[in-house]
Formats: C-alpha cells, structure tokens, sequence
C-alpha cells in the first residue's frame, strides 16, 4: 500500500453491510481497509476461496469493473480466487491494478 499511497493506513473495520468485500467475508474470505490520513477516504480490498460452483456464479453475475458515484470497484476472478477492490481512487481498473497484482502475487 505504501508504493501506491504513503498516506494510506489499515485500519481494522468491517466491510460495508452488502458490499462486495462483505460477501467475500461471508464467503470464508478476509477484508482489508485502509484510510487515507489527509481526507478520510477508503480502499477496501476483499479476497475469497470460494466453492468452484460459487465462483462460477460470482464470475458469471458480475461486472470486471464498474464506478457508481464516483466509486470504483474491480473484480477479478482467478481459477481458485475472487477479489474485489473498492474506492474512489479507482476510477479505470488501471487505478487499482498495483494493488490487485499485489493481492494476486500473494495468493501465488
């Protein structure tokens, strides 16, 4: 996090009710928050191991990428692995590639 904002500190904090991250949480995952120190604003990042079946359904409903009001979210799907990252600082999927590598890279 640090490389792709110094300003950004985790914070411990559940993810929204009914947001993407939440549901990799009730899916066995984990959620990370982050807060940005100056404005306050947040990047959520969630990642689960869902069932193949599960997967096949979140892969199958939902979108690579979508912004809503002036919120970015990404999805991206790997053979075992669903992650999804949240905030207003991604604006293309682009904006959240360093850290969706990061997360990727992690999970091997």
């Amino acid at each position: 996090m640090y490389e792709f904002n110094p300003n950004f500190g985790l914070v411990e904090q559940a993810p929204a009710p009914g947001s993407l991250a939440a549901t990799a949480v009730a899916h066995g995952g984990v959620a990370c928050t982050w807060v940005q120190a100056t404005d306050g604003s947040r990047i959520v990042i969630g990642v689960a191991q869902p069932s193949r079946t599960t997967l096949a359904e979140l892969r199958a409903s939902g979108d690579g990428f979508r912004s809503s009001g002036g919120v970015g979210t990404v999805q991206i799907f790997t053979d075992k692995h669903w992650i999804v990252a949240t905030s207003k600082y991604f604006g293309t999927p682009d904006d959240a590639r360093m850290l969706t590598d990061s997360v990727k890279s992690a999970l091997g």
